[in-house]
């Protein structure tokens, strides 16, 4: 089981830690982990590239615009 193996678990922590940093909007902290995750994920096999893209461009888009001192984490997409 997948869930099990070392490299996972690995990625599983990692990616916990980028979710936190996001959430925190701690940017840079949050590119450091991610690149991290990319690294784990390659190594797993799991493939979450998709995934990590789209934080990439929301990341980029906050550094631009950022969002409020309370903002949960949550993003709110404007457009379809």
């Amino acid at each position: 089981m997948i869930t099990a193996r070392p490299d996972f678990q690995a990625l599983k922590a990692r990616h916990a830690a980028f979710l936190a940093e996001y959430r925190g909007q701690g940017w840079d902290a949050a590119d450091a982990a991610m690149a991290e995750c990319r690294r784990l994920d390659a190594e797993t096999g799991i493939e979450l590239d998709v995934l990590y893209d789209m934080y990439r461009e929301r990341i980029d888009e906050y550094r631009e615009n950022s969002p409020p001192a309370d903002w949960d984490g949550v993003f709110v997409a404007t457009t379809k």
